[in-house]
């Protein structure tokens, strides 16, 4: 399946979906030459929860939390890469307020990739219009080709 990628973005969240992602950014990077950049982007309201000046301990240690789980979720990923014998880095960044398809975007054409590689919950309906859909978002203001992994 490899048409030349290369540098494979695969962002991932504690997911099925975003697990099966990553089994498919490793089989595509396993290609001579390919590389992996898995990223983690903790979100926005995660982290403005900090500035909430009568809950200042709580946010303090809810968002160091959230960091601790963000590098413990990269780390069992680099694990796994490396297992696969794929090169591979790993970044876990704030969203900084904006919708985390914005900074998955942003990455992407940082690095360069060639590939986007995330997983989808498939949600339709009004599951879809509440709870967004990152990956929509992504797909829809992408200029690489993006690769949706649903969970089984």
């Amino acid at each position: 399946m490899n048409a030349g990628y290369r540098r494979i973005l695969v962002a991932i969240d504690d997911s099925h979906a975003a697990q099966r992602a990553l089994g498919e950014g490793i089989d595509i990077a396993q290609a001579p030459g390919g590389e992996l950049r898995i990223i983690h982007v903790l979100e926005g309201q995660s982290i403005a929860l900090t500035f909430n000046p009568y809950a200042r301990y709580y946010t303090r240690d809810l968002v160091r939390q959230l960091r601790q789980a963000g590098a413990e979720l990269l780390a069992r990923a680099a694990s796994r890469v490396r297992a696969a014998g794929v090169v591979a880095e790993t970044v876990l960044c704030d969203s900084q307020g904006r919708p985390v398809e914005e900074r998955i975007l942003e990455l992407a054409r940082a690095w360069p990739a060639n590939l986007i590689v995330m997983g989808t919950h498939g949600r339709r309906g009004v599951g879809r219009a509440l709870l967004g859909c990152c990956a929509e978002g992504v797909i829809r203001q992408s200029n690489v080709p993006v690769l949706l992994a649903r969970a089984a």
